[in-house]
This record gives structure tokens, sequence and C-alpha cells, in this order.
């Protein structure tokens, strides 16, 4: 796999986290907003997926970017683009779990 090849693997993986988020949280406020509340609360669970896929899509760019200076040997990278994502994964994760009464 090229450097290219990956390059556009990971803009199409943004693209896509992008608009499926859009759509997810677009039908979830069109759901909320519906006056049914069975719908309602569907609405509020699909627009909580739609930011979870939101935040999700740059930390999928991260771990891609890990794949990608790995298979071009570029340790150094890899190690940094590894703290980056612990520390995204810390502050998602584990500060809210030790903040929470």
């Amino acid at each position: 796999m090229t450097n290219v090849d990956m390059y556009k693997i990971i803009s199409w993986s943004l693209r896509i986290g992008v608009v499926a988020s859009a759509l997810l949280l677009l039908i979830g406020i069109a759901l909320s907003y519906s006056g049914i509340q069975s719908l309602s609360n569907q609405g509020e669970y699909i627009l909580t997926i739609g930011i979870f896929v939101l935040f999700a899509t740059p930390v999928a760019r991260v771990a891609m970017s890990i794949a990608s200076f790995a298979i071009e040997r570029n340790w150094l990278y890899v190690l940094i683009t590894s703290i980056v994502l612990a520390n995204i994964l810390i502050a998602l994760f584990v500060i809210p779990a030790l903040l929470r009464p």
C-alpha cells in the first residue's frame, strides 16, 4: 500500500464520518421534534449516536495515521501519534470516569 493510497483511505473515512454524523443528527432532530413521544425518545438516542460518530471520526483518523506511519517505517511519528491517540482516549474515557461522583 502506497502513501497516496493511505491518504485517500484517511480522507474518505473523514468524509464518511462527517456525512454519517450529519445524517444521524438531522434524523435525530427531526424525530425529536416530531411531537410523538416514542419517536422523540428514539430521536434523542439517534442524536447521541450522531455525536459519538462525530467524536470517533478524528480518533479513527489518528489511528489510521499510526498505521500509515508504521507502513512507512517512520517509528518516531508512530510514537508521537500513539501518544496523541492515548491522550485523546484518556480525555474521552478516563478523565470523565474519574470526575463522575
